[in-house]
């Protein structure tokens, strides 16, 4: 078993280069009994918070404990480079801003050294807490899906399926009513608690909504006002200027609804946008929630963290429920995108069955 060591502001010293400062302090990010330390600027740690809570818990402290990760945000060299190696990750495309760390799995810690742009570095740090959490959970009996979730009229309502199925438009649909309450856009986890419940976990991830799509839900969007919630930094980069990103805690300022960072899956909706102007619905049965619930499993959850995740003790893998979902009611639909009131008719219906 390991033993706990920790690194104070002296032990800072001896790596930190000149931009360091003592007005600094660790920030612990906590999900379940799963643990990573974040050093951040006393000034930033509201921002930490706006962005991970109430998905992960958050304390400030004044030292971390090296028995979990820890990531340094604050400074931009190591003096003692001993143990440490740089890492430059490469993704697809373009867009994403360039990133270097150094990073020592013996002291399992990770220092942003790339984007020099302060803003981008802290958001790059609650990415990192939250894959390397979600990596740590993968030892539980868990399954990640592409699949997003809202509580509406006291029931946890799951929309599973592709990019530009309309997970996203339907929960937004949903949210306008008033009565709803924000659990996952696009990155939602299920397990099973000790009283046999499915509990669908949301997690901290901004969403992307499409300009035509706000403007093709019209009818169901018109007294909300997007222009007002632009934070997240992927809002200027022209490249991307047809989606509008708002992180979850924005949205929810919004359209005045609550965060629920988990909650009892009682309805999964597999959505699919079609041109015919009507709402059509097929229940499914046995095979066919099988089908589907495989086609949507999220085998991918470390795209972001590819370049660490080889250091981490190996996982047991995504645990796959699919037997236990059975008696799930899942139901298939089809939508146009500029009728969404009535999914959300629709949905009222089944509830309230």
């Amino acid at each position: 078993m390991s033993t706990a060591s920790n690194y104070t502001e002296v032990d800072i010293l001896k790596y930190c280069g000149d931009d360091y400062t003592l007005d600094l302090s660790w920030v612990e990010i906590k999900r379940k009994q799963h643990k990573v330390f974040v050093l951040v600027m006393k000034d930033d740690i509201q921002f930490i918070k706006d962005k991970v809570e109430p998905f992960f818990e958050v304390t400030t402290t004044s030292i971390n404990d090296q028995r979990y990760w820890s990531i340094f945000v604050d400074y931009s060299n190591l003096n003692q480079r001993t143990g440490w190696e740089s890492i430059t990750p490469s993704f697809k495309g373009d867009l994403e801003p360039k990133r270097e760390y150094l990073f020592n799995p013996g002291e399992k810690s990770i220092c942003i050294l790339q984007p020099q742009d302060r803003r981008l570095r802290l958001q790059i740090a609650v990415r990192l807490c939250r894959d390397i959490l979600k990596h740590l959970l993968l030892d539980e009996r868990i399954s990640f899906f592409h699949s997003g979730m809202v509580v509406y009229k006291d029931k946890g309502i799951c929309f599973m399926g592709p990019k530009k199925a309309g997970k996203t438009s339907s929960i937004l649909s949903l949210l306008s009513k008033g009565e709803g309450k924000f659990v996952s856009n696009d990155d939602l986890s299920i397990t099973i608690n000790e009283k046999g419940e499915f509990l669908g976990y949301g997690w901290p991830r901004a969403l992307s909504i499409r300009k035509d799509a706000i403007q093709s839900m019209e009818n169901v969007l018109k007294d909300f006002d997007f222009s007002h919630s632009l934070e997240h930094p992927d809002n200027f980069i022209e490249e991307l200027s047809n989606h509008i990103f708002l992180y979850p805690a924005d949205m929810c300022r919004l359209f005045g609804c609550e965060i629920v960072p988990e909650y009892k899956v009682d309805k999964i909706i597999f959505p699919e946008f079609w041109s015919e102007n009507d709402f059509q619905v097929k229940k499914l049965d046995k095979n066919e929630k099988l089908l589907y619930l495989e086609n949507n499993l999220d085998v991918d959850i470390n795209k972001y963290f590819l370049d660490f995740k080889d250091f981490f003790p190996e996982a047991n893998g995504l645990e796959v429920l699919f037997p236990d979902f059975l008696n799930i009611e899942m139901y298939a639909i089809k939508q146009n995108i500029e009728h969404m009131h009535l999914t959300s008719a629709w949905i009222s219906s089944v509830i309230d069955e």
